[in-house]
């Protein structure tokens, strides 16, 4: 199985996201979401191939994401050349696509 790395800045996003649920009083949907993550993460360890290409970055590296199931959100991730996951953007699916200019 492939190692699936978070940079910083895709980890405070999910925080983010996280602590979102919190505030509006919903703590069972922030640790669902957290348990969502872990999922998609374990399926990136398997099979990150399988996810679709949605841009390229600027070395010519596919960009892809997979979607969580439950949640509006999505892990952006480049794959790197000794076939590690690189996690960069946890942006949700509404976002503009702010997370190309990290795709370096």
């Amino acid at each position: 199985m492939r190692t699936v790395k978070f940079r910083l800045q895709a980890r405070r996003e999910i925080s983010s996201a996280a602590q979102y649920y919190q505030e509006q009083g919903a703590p069972e949907f922030a640790e669902r979401l957290l348990l969502e993550v872990d999922r998609a993460e374990q399926q990136l360890r398997k099979m990150a191939h399988a996810y679709p290409v949605v841009d390229q970055s600027s070395a010519g590296e596919p960009i892809r994401r997979i979607r969580l199931w439950r949640f509006p959100y999505m892990l952006v991730y480049v794959i790197d050349p000794r076939d590690a996951v690189q996690v960069f953007a946890f942006p949700h699916v509404k976002q503009d696509q702010y997370w190309k200019r990290r795709a370096e």
